[in-house]
């Protein structure tokens, strides 16, 4: 039996649906997490096509980290943000 790796949504991910709205880029397995990141349950075997419906409706949740509590920037500015070793290590 051969075991397949599934690819973990990351905040880059995310960020781009969010902005975009194109899951074209996302797979199954990053779909899915999308779906049970906003409280739903897991779909099994079902078609990509019909996990990229379901995402639509969702009312998506704006990506902003929750450890920043000051300074907050625009979200647009989020996606071309970069941070310094010294506020990421601050941010921990």
């Amino acid at each position: 039996m051969q075991h397949r790796k599934h690819k973990k949504l990351t905040f880059h991910d995310y960020l781009t649906y969010y902005s975009d709205g194109c899951a074209e880029n996302l797979t199954i397995s990053q779909l899915k997490q999308i779906l049970s990141i906003h409280g739903f349950k897991q779909l099994g075997n079902s078609r990509k096509e019909d996990i990229v419906e379901a995402v639509r409706h969702l009312h998506m949740i704006p990506p902003v980290r929750s450890t920043i509590t000051t300074n907050l920037v625009p979200l647009i500015s989020l996606h071309a943000a970069s941070l310094s070793v010294q506020e990421v290590t601050k941010d921990m």
